[in-house]
């Protein structure tokens, strides 16, 4: 984005005249939201914002950053609009991300079978990091870095931020530690679990991960370890604290010092193709003929 990414969480405030109302829009904590309207305040060398019993109000400083802050982010987004309608136009590719925990093979293999019927366009893979500000740049950025990526998702932070189309299922396993001693079962029930650490995504975010959040809370003596997002990190710190982490079975070969075992819950989870919420036309033309091939 073009402007300051505080202006966004003053706009939404104002909006609604209230931190959590906020928060909300934005998906991050209403601490962060406070956080981030103080930050502009320090910037813009005044008070914005009155905090009040009744709500949060605008001062007569904040009235006239809000009349320019539209701007800004109309303006900006324009901007950012027309910039890459200009490069859609240039462009007769398709690019797709990559990564370790967001691999592009099962879109090569969509591409195979259906890209024949774009022989003008070609292919291009763009790399990137697994990493969690990397990622939320990556969901930010679709259609500007790439058109699309391969990703399991169903969870509203990412559905609110781009498009999905689901090509499959992938089960909920357990991420287990080589040496630990659950490492040589072939499946892991509920049982097993008692008195261990389970690292996973907190609540509120995906059903998926809301039902198996149920299901470990029937466990004795279990602790949960929410984390907000995952990446390397995340995998890194289970293969070497001992914790038990919850994962899909395309991610089984992510991380060496991890091996991948079922679970009796029988949970799966969708991946599929992302793409941003105003695709090129290339992309639009791809998933509608995808579409229709699975419908």
């Amino acid at each position: 984005m073009l402007y300051n990414r505080y202006l966004k969480a003053f706009l939404e405030v104002a909006e609604t005249g209230s931190f959590t109302k906020a928060s909300e829009r934005l998906h991050i904590s209403s601490t962060a939201t406070m956080k981030q309207l103080d930050n502009l305040e320090d910037e813009v060398g005044c008070k914005l914002l009155s905090r009040t019993h009744q709500g949060v109000r605008l001062t007569e400083a904040g009235n006239v950053i809000l009349d320019y802050a539209r701007l800004l982010v109309s303006y900006s987004e324009k901007a950012e609009s027309e910039a890459r309608e200009t490069i859609r136009e240039k462009a007769r590719h398709i690019s797709v991300g990559s990564s370790i925990l967001y691999p592009c093979t099962p879109f090569i293999s969509l591409w195979s079978r259906y890209g024949v019927r774009f022989p003008e366009w070609s292919l291009q893979v763009v790399p990137f990091d697994d990493t969690h500000s990397e990622i939320r740049n990556v969901l930010d950025n679709l259609g500007i870095v790439f058109d699309l990526m391969i990703g399991v998702c169903d969870a509203k932070s990412w559905l609110d931020r781009c498009e999905f189309f689901p090509i499959g299922s992938t089960e909920q396993c357990l991420a287990v530690p080589l040496n630990d001693p659950l490492a040589d079962k072939s499946l892991i029930s509920l049982s097993d679990l008692a008195e261990r650490t389970v690292m996973l995504m907190h609540r509120g975010d995906s059903g998926t991960v809301d039902r198996i959040h149920e299901l470990l809370g029937t466990v004795p003596g279990i602790h949960l370890e929410e984390t907000s997002t995952y990446d390397l990190d995340v995998f890194n710190r289970a293969a070497t604290s001992g914790t038990l982490l919850v994962t899909t079975r395309i991610w089984e070969h992510v991380h060496p010092g991890l091996t991948t075992i079922s679970t009796d819950w029988n949970i799966s989870v969708p991946y599929g193709i992302v793409y941003a919420k105003k695709p090129s036309e290339q992309v639009k033309l791809l998933i509608d003929l995808i579409q229709k091939a699975h419908a």
